[in-house]
């Protein structure tokens, strides 16, 4: 290992992390004294965006939950290359989404719940002037996505002009209401169940400002197969009670919108991932009946659940 990051030579060892679809190279450190550090190395060129990227972990780091916390940016000669190296706190325990299987309804329930109230006060954190994209912007870059996906017959599936009629219809709520600090991928494989049976959150690299529901479509896709109680408690801990028309309005043209792009994004990472998301593609067009309704069954379904609480 060739690396010139600066007091790498307390480090112990180093382990790749090959799991995620990060195209970050990723590492647990463990340091001389034992303690356990993140590292992500990029390409020199990511320099200006994982700048902002830090800087936004920092602004998530001013809440007292348990998450990935920034320690130093830098540059740095990694295998020979010029890269861009970032050091983050390490969050100990297990992931959610693997944690499912030995957690009762009940306690999974629960842990959405503590997840949906953490998200909350992610979305309250003040936003960094000038860093919000323009509404414009972002519907004509969701729109261009969509266009690629039209553009891709092998991938499309019959009757997807009325999925399509449906986002072009209602890509004006898109940055329509107030803006939020989203995650941008915030999900059960993205957090960290602790050996106090708390909640911990990592992996903010894809991390926005942006409308809350980006951080909530992906229960659609990636929390509801791991867990539906996780799920419904999620909405319940960050609402309190039922959410407004407007917010499933809005969180039904992100699922439409990645339900169709979702697939075309997947391509690079091979055959294996392409067939998953439309598997969840067609999930997410049955529990939304081709969105002729703006809530999907499975949350409408747990009302009443016996592992629900009353709202």
């Amino acid at each position: 290992m060739n690396s010139a990051i600066p007091q790498s030579e307390t480090w112990s060892s180093i382990h790749p992390i090959l799991y995620g679809w990060s195209k970050d190279k990723k590492y647990q450190v463990i340091l001389q004294n034992g303690q356990k550090l993140l590292l992500r190395i990029s390409p020199m060129s990511q320099m200006e965006r994982k700048q902002k990227e830090f800087a936004a972990i920092q602004r998530f780091n001013q809440l007292p939950h348990m998450m990935s916390r920034a320690i130093s940016l830098g540059s740095a000669l990694w295998e020979g290359e010029p890269s861009v190296y970032m050091l983050l706190s390490w969050v100990e325990g297990e992931s959610l989404e693997g944690s499912f299987p030995g957690l009762t309804p009940r306690q999974q329930y629960q842990a959405g719940r503590q997840a949906g109230r953490i998200l909350k006060d992610f979305h309250s954190l003040p936003l960094e002037t000038g860093f919000a994209p323009s509404p414009e912007k972002k519907r004509r870059s969701m729109l261009d996505k969509l266009e690629e996906y039209k553009a891709s017959s092998h991938l499309r599936i019959a009757g997807d002009e009325k999925i399509i009629q449906f986002i072009t219809e209602h890509i004006g709520l898109v940055q329509q209401g107030g803006l939020s600090s989203c995650h941008g991928d915030y999900h059960p494989g993205n957090l960290i169940l602790t050996p106090e049976g708390g909640i911990g959150v990592i992996d903010f690299n894809r991390c926005r400002v942006g409308d809350r529901a980006e951080d909530f479509y992906k229960l659609q896709f990636f929390g509801k197969e791991c867990s539906i109680p996780y799920s419904v408690g999620q909405i319940d801990g960050y609402f309190g009670g039922e959410p407004q028309k407007e917010f499933w309005e809005l969180l039904a043209v992100y699922c439409a919108w990645s339900g169709l792009y979702s697939v075309k994004w997947a391509e690079p990472f091979g055959p294996s991932d392409v067939s998953n998301m439309i598997r969840r593609r067609k999930e997410c067009l049955e529990d939304y009946d081709w969105f002729r309704r703006i809530s999907p069954k499975w949350f409408e379904e747990s009302k009443g659940a016996v592992w629900r609480d009353s709202l």
